[in-house]
């Protein structure tokens, strides 16, 4: 016998995939994680806009506020009920924990009430252990959020 057999090259395939797995794990690039959370964080505000527009919520019903509102920490957003769940690795510091948004794509903290209406730009700020840090900056008037 001088070759190797197929079941021999079928376990040699699967180990290196099995180390391969486990050796992506490891690596850690704080920029690439910093970017993704950032851009998940983008998408949910986005997707809580786009289901507000048009839509005048119930803040008294639960699945109707969870349809325009936002919590904004780690745990919350970990959770979120998405199909693909995504683990943020970043921490997250913003003045409001909740943001919510009106039919009209306006923002505010905590949930639609005109005495809640965000007047001013403000920031989300994302940083990793090594002190990468990127910054969302969500506009009032039409809910708009940019990444810096």
């Amino acid at each position: 016998m001088r070759g190797f057999s197929l079941i021999e090259l079928i376990f040699v395939l699967i180990i290196i995939g099995v180390l391969s797995v486990i050796g992506a794990g490891y690596i850690y690039n704080g920029e690439n994680v910093l970017l993704s959370d950032a851009n998940v964080l983008k998408q949910k505000l986005l997707e809580k806009r786009s289901n507000a527009l048009g839509f005048m919520a119930d803040m008294n019903k639960e699945d109707e506020k969870n349809s325009v509102c936002l919590k904004i920490n780690k745990d919350d957003l970990s959770k979120d009920s998405d199909k693909v769940k995504y683990i943020f690795k970043s921490t997250i510091n913003s003045s409001w924990d909740i943001l919510c948004f009106d039919s009209f794509g306006r923002i505010y903290h905590d949930e639609v009430n005109i005495s809640n209406l965000i007047p001013n730009e403000f920031n989300i700020t994302l940083k990793t252990e090594d002190n990468n840090k990127k910054i969302l900056t969500v506009y009032p008037i039409s809910g708009y959020v940019k990444v810096w």
